[in-house]
């Protein structure tokens, strides 16, 4: 009897292991799979692009279908983030009617602007922070005068040096760093917040952040891949009332305009944004330019801080871009037949 008792809890026991290690498996099908996009407004795009290439061996991304003309995508290592570059529009293709840019006052660059909610540094990794350091002085990057460091890995080495358009970055010293295509990578994005908690709840309830550390006004966020730090103005040394809201509707800034994720299944997503407190500010719809349907479908949401955030979803990827623009392979459009699970029409119906 005994013998028979242990054998079917054993049993009992090795079928509850094998449910709770399928579930596990099973991939959530609301959840992006990739961070995807940090974009940045840029007075010139060409000579930012050149920044990257130049200090960081950035290799420039092959468009799908259609290329969008004003838009640049330069990736510091394989199956990571790219950094995306675009002029302030508007573009060729914007209608000529539209006053959504022409109404819109554009800040000029400067070190001595007001700080502003959103992205307040980019973290670039690299393996030797003293010779990375030696290389960028000597070829003339600038120095900033404050050092932002990672709140919980207080004892990384950190530098923050001026991009273009005065965009903040920070070298992260990491030895044992998967290299990049000249020994770098995007290591974290560093957001500047009213409030740490306010943020991390909307990260963590549309996008399935992971709390990996939090302190009064600091906290550490793994959102898909990538790293994020969210820092209420006192964590940096800023005078809140210093710091300045965000305005897309008056406004435009040289620097991060968006951030934005991938999905491969927009409509899993859309379901989950819909049952939270969180509601679209476009809702993902196909995206057209110049009146010709594109690979993508995409949409807006915004964060408690006002930082434009997109879900994209694009025909036939599901991972990181790894097409390059000088390829002498570089892949057809994807058919016109393959579609989404619901027609473009079809998208941003709401019950």
């Amino acid at each position: 009897m005994s013998e028979r008792i242990c054998i079917n809890l054993c049993t009992l026991f090795l079928s509850a292991a094998l449910f709770s290690a399928c579930s596990a498996a099973t991939p959530n099908p609301a959840k992006p799979v990739i961070f995807e996009d940090i974009h940045y407004f840029a007075t010139n795009p060409e000579a930012s692009g050149s920044f990257f290439k130049k200090h960081f061996g950035a290799r420039l991304m092959a468009h799908p279908g259609r290329p969008q003309e004003y838009v640049d995508f330069w990736a510091l290592r394989s199956g990571e983030v790219p950094i995306t570059i675009s002029p302030i529009g508007p573009y060729k293709t914007t209608p000529p009617e539209s006053t959504f840019w022409s109404s819109k006052e554009i800040i000029p660059p400067s070190a001595d602007n007001n700080p502003y909610y959103g992205v307040y540094a980019v973290g670039i990794a690299t393996s030797s922070m003293r010779e990375t350091i030696s290389r960028l002085t000597e070829n003339g990057v600038e120095l900033a005068p404050q050092n932002i460091r990672m709140p919980h890995q207080t004892d990384v080495h950190t530098k923050t040096f001026y991009g273009p358009d005065y965009n903040l970055f920070t070298l992260v010293e990491r030895p044992n760093m998967r290299p990049g295509y000249a020994g770098f990578g995007v290591d974290h994005v560093h957001l500047l917040v009213r409030n740490k908690d306010e943020t991390a709840k909307f990260y963590k309830d549309v996008f399935f952040a992971e709390e990996l550390w939090s302190s009064h006004n600091s906290a550490a966020l793994r959102i898909v891949d990538m790293l994020f730090i969210l820092s209420e103005p006192e964590a940096l040394s800023l005078d809140r009332n210093a710091v300045e809201e965000r305005d897309y509707i008056n406004k435009v800034r040289y620097g991060v305009g968006h951030i934005g994720w991938l999905s491969t299944n927009m409509q899993a997503f859309i379901d989950h944004v819909d049952s939270t407190n969180y509601e679209f500010g476009v809702r993902p719809t196909r995206f057209y330019l110049g009146g010709e349907r594109t690979v993508y479908t995409l949409g807006l949401l915004l964060t408690p801080n006002v930082l434009s955030t997109e879900i994209l979803q694009e025909d036939g990827r599901q991972s990181a871009r790894t097409v390059f623009s000088d390829s002498s392979d570089l892949p057809p459009a994807p058919s016109p037949g393959l579609q989404y699970q619901l027609t473009p029409e079809e998208y941003g119906a709401k019950e």
